[in-house]
């Protein structure tokens, strides 16, 4: 295939908007690896660009290798801020975030189909700073290339120079406590280990003792003294994962306990003395502590009355948030390469079909990185010889989850006729069998693509007289006609 451009080799223009960038996802760039920091092939489309197999390699996007994309399939071109989509007549067709379309505007994470290729449309910010190379912590734990990733480690790198205290955010799954690892581990404190409490799994009423510690006689059944958590983590790093659920009454004490001992000119310098005082003690004492805190959101706890706004200003002077990996799509089938082949020979790497990438690629990944992990993990151990994965090699099960009706952020259309711009996007027999024909009869992945229910499209195959079962050598059909009221009851797959 002839050599393409990378995201490093590109040179977008000096601008204060984002510009749109395409990258390519699938097939990744041979010898591809986050781990090296390797770059996706991405194209600046800030002039008219054709896609296909002989289109000029200079000027657009040649996919030489693409045996399924036709020689001029698809055109590209800036459109009033937007970036149009045109199929330029090709046999097999280019898609949209999963639909056949002729002419379509792109938004930031469109995914788009041409062939057997898959591409993300981005908008991107020429300002974005990624973490230096040599924070080999940050880019080990954190991976991939899209630019909330970069933005991230960015951050992170900064918070690890600084002694003050770090609030991470995010949804579950998307590594907050990888970064929190990483911090320490870049920091002047990373001799020491970094002690991470889950507040979440401290039994209801242990809260201070676990934190704080005790003394002897503070509470039946102390029968010793107890260092808690700050003693733990003299000199080192203090993690307080799910810090939203502590209850209030310790949250106030954990207030007293971050006022800082020493503070203006005499404060030690890449120091945090705090005074703790232990639970049934009489005095405090001092321990030199780094507070990191994760949680999901304290925002909202706060304006519930679940969390101190005190608190909170204390424990966020450097706010880190995490993204949500469906905001960043182009990591999507890196990551899955990456984890598919943790254990994998070099020689034979586990690959992904076309049709199996845009499915992971429009899932909405609720569970984030976290469940990108588990799913690669999961595959691994029911197809440890598959060379390309495809969904024929999928578990019921799995394809079913992977096939769920998708969120509202993905403007599925909720009718038979109409999507959310209120265009008319009829489902026609010949549409509907073909990709039966080419999804091998899976009816929930049919509906994914087309915007549709399950029941919808058996409706459609009733109307059109599409037989079951559906065959992989072929669909048959006959003359179409109004089917009774059927009592089939519903079911998400055939």
């Amino acid at each position: 295939m002839t050599s393409r451009p990378t995201e490093t080799d590109l040179q977008i223009p000096s601008a204060t908007v984002p510009v749109p960038v395409l990258k390519q996802v699938l097939p990744l760039p041979e010898g591809f690896s986050l781990l090296s920091g390797s770059t996706l092939s991405a194209w600046v489309v800030d002039h008219e660009v054709l896609i296909g197999r002989e289109a000029d390699a200079n000027a657009g996007i040649r996919l030489a290798d693409d045996a399924k994309a036709s020689k001029q399939h698809a055109r590209l071109r800036p459109s009033a801020g937007a970036l149009e989509l045109v199929d330029l007549g090709s046999k097999n067709h280019t898609y949209v975030n999963g639909q056949q379309v002729s002419k379509e505007l792109l938004r930031d994470g469109s995914v788009v189909r041409v062939g057997n290729s898959l591409f993300v449309l981005r908008w991107e910010r020429p300002s974005v700073v990624d973490a230096p190379r040599t924070d080999k912590p940050l880019h080990e734990r954190l991976l991939g290339r899209s630019q909330e990733v970069r933005s991230l480690r960015h951050s992170l790198s900064v918070a690890a120079r600084s002694g003050e205290p770090v609030l991470l955010t995010g949804p579950t799954g998307t590594g907050k406590e990888l970064g929190a690892a990483a911090i320490h581990a870049l920091s002047s404190r990373s001799s020491r280990p970094l002690v991470a409490v889950n507040c979440a799994a401290i039994p209801h009423g242990a809260a201070e003792s676990a934190l704080f510690g005790h003394r002897r006689g503070a509470f039946t059944g102390a029968e010793r003294d107890h260092d808690g958590y700050f003693k733990q983590a003299d000199g080192a790093t203090l993690l307080l994962d799910e810090v939203g659920e502590l209850p209030l009454e310790i949250q106030a004490k954990l207030l007293r306990t971050l006022q800082p001992a020493h503070s203006g000119p005499a404060m030690p310098p890449n120091r945090n003395l705090l005074r703790v005082q232990s639970y049934g003690g009489q005095s405090e004492f001092q321990v030199d502590v780094r507070i990191i805190a994760a949680t999901h959101d304290l925002r909202r706890a706060v304006s519930e009355g679940k969390f101190r706004e005190d608190l909170l200003q204390r424990l966020s002077v450097l706010p880190v948030r995490f993204p949500a990996l469906s905001t960043r799509r182009e990591d999507i089938l890196p990551l899955v390469q990456h984890y598919l082949n943790l254990a994998n020979p070099a020689d034979r790497p586990h690959r992904l079909s076309a049709r199996l990438g845009e499915l992971l690629l429009l899932y909405p990944w609720p569970g984030n990185v976290r469940e990108l992990e588990n799913l690669c993990k999961r595959l691994r151990s029911l197809l440890p010889s598959a060379a390309v994965i495809d969904l024929t090699d999928l578990p019921e099960d799995l394809l079913e989850q992977l096939s769920a009706p998708s969120s509202p952020r993905t403007e599925v259309p909720t009718d038979d006729s109409t999507d959310p711009d209120g265009e008319e996007q009829p489902i026609t027999q010949e549409l509907l069998v073909r990709l039966l024909s080419e999804h091998d009869g899976k009816i929930s992945v049919v509906a994914k693509l087309l915007g549709r229910s399950a029941r919808q499209v058996r409706r459609r195959m009733d109307e059109f007289g599409i037989f079951r079962p559906f065959a992989r050598g072929g669909i048959s059909t006959k003359p179409a006609q109004k089917p009774p009221p059927s009592s089939e009851p519903e079911r998400n797959d055939e």
